[in-house]
C-alpha cells in the first residue's frame, strides 16, 4: 500500500538517513522538523518511508511564501510518478499553513523538467561568481544582471527569466565566470 502523509516524529531518524543519502548538504532538517512539522511529508510504501519533501517559511517578511528545501524519492522507487504525488501533497500542506506561493532552487536537467511539469515557473537564474570579472561582461549582454546577492564567499548574480527556453544555464554561467548556477522556480497556490 502506498501512502503520502505528514511524517510522524517517530520516523524522523529514518527521514534524516534519507536526507543524508539523497539530499546531501541539507544541514537544517532537524530545525525544519521542529519548526514546520506540518510541512515535513513522506511517501510510504508498505509502511516504509521511501520519499520525503520539506521546507520552511520564506525569510522575505510580509510574503506568504514557503520554500521547498528538499524533495526525493529513493531509488528504485523514483521516476514512477511518486515524486509528483509527494509534491502535490506538500503543496496542500503548505496551503493549509496559509502560504500562497512556493519557491525553490532547482538542480538542473530532469529536475527542472519535473518542476515545469508540475506547474512551477522559472523566475530567476542565480550564478555564483568568485571575483568581479562579471561586471564588464554584462554590458550589452542578452542576459544582464538584475540584482546582486551574497552567498558565503561568493557573489550571487541574479538574472530575471523572461524566456527560459532561450537561457542556456551552462553557457551563461561560463560567460560570467561562474562556479555554479541554478534556476529559482515558483508556483502560486490556488
Amino acid at each position: 500500500m502506498e501512502t503520502v502523509k505528514v511524517i510522524p516524529e517517530s520516523d524522523y531518524g529514518i527521514l534524516e538517513n534519507l536526507v543524508k543519502e539523497y539530499l546531501p548538504g541539507t544541514d537544517d532538517i532537524k530545525s525544519i522538523c521542529r519548526n514546520y512539522p506540518a510541512a515535513v511529508v513522506g511517501y510510504y510504501l508498505d509502511s516504509a518511508l521511501i520519499g520525503c519533501a520539506y521546507g520552511f517559511a520564506s525569510p522575505w517578511e510580509g510574503e506568504k511564501r514557503f520554500s521547498l528545501d528538499g524533495i526525493a524519492i529513493a531509488h528504485p522507487f523514483n521516476a514512477s510518478g511518486r515524486g509528483g504525488k509527494l509534491l502535490k501533497f506538500f503543496e496542500r500542506c503548505v496551503y493549509d499553513l496559509s502560504h500562497r506561493c512556493i519557491d525553490l532552487g532547482s538542480a538542473g536537467g530532469y529536475v527542472e523538467r519535473f518542476y515545469i511539469k508540475n506547474g512551477y515557473t522559472p523566475i530567476e537564474l542565480k550564478v555564483l561568481v568568485e571575483d568581479d570579472g562579471w561586471k564588464e561582461k554584462q554590458q550589452g549582454y542578452a542576459f544582464p544582471v538584475a540584482e546582486i546577492q551574497t552567498q558565503g564567499e561568493y557573489t550571487k548574480l541574479v538574472l530575471a527569466v523572461n524566456d527560459y527556453a532561450a537561457m542556456d544555464k551552462d553557457e551563461i554561467t561560463e560567460y560570467y565566470g561562474g562556479v555554479d548556477s541554478f534556476f529559482v522556480f515558483e508556483k502560486m497556490l490556488p
